[in-house]
């Protein structure tokens, strides 16, 4: 784990896989993160795909409402157009100044923690 951005922060962990989430917006399900922890993970999906994913989800307000971010590993994610996942974290995660955790051994890796 690696603790990006310092800080703390409590409230219920919400989130899981990228694409399913930005499925959800717009939607009656669309994932609530005011006040929470937002947990993201992905796997097989090239790096600018998931830039846009995350940039949908910021520009919906979800990192703005959750207390703090948790990001997951990003598993078999093929840099893209010169873009890596580090970059995407250091790019568009820790300008956002929420407490943030990254590579998180969750979701869809090997290893894989229990999020509560």
């Amino acid at each position: 784990l690696t603790g990006k951005v310092p800080g703390s922060a409590t409230g219920p962990i919400v989130g899981g896989n990228i694409t399913s989430l930005i499925g959800s917006l717009g939607t009656p399900y669309e994932i609530d993160t005011a006040g929470k922890i937002f947990f993201i993970e992905e796997t097989h999906e090239p790096i600018n795909r998931v830039y846009r994913y995350v940039e949908q989800l910021k520009l919906a307000g979800k990192f703005s409402d959750a207390s703090a971010i948790l990001m997951g590993e990003c598993n078999e994610c093929a840099d893209a157009y010169g873009v890596s996942y580090e970059d995407l974290i250091n790019e568009v995660m820790v300008p956002l100044g929420k407490p943030l955790i990254t590579n998180l051994a969750s979701g869809h890796g090997r290893y894989k923690a229990a999020v509560p």
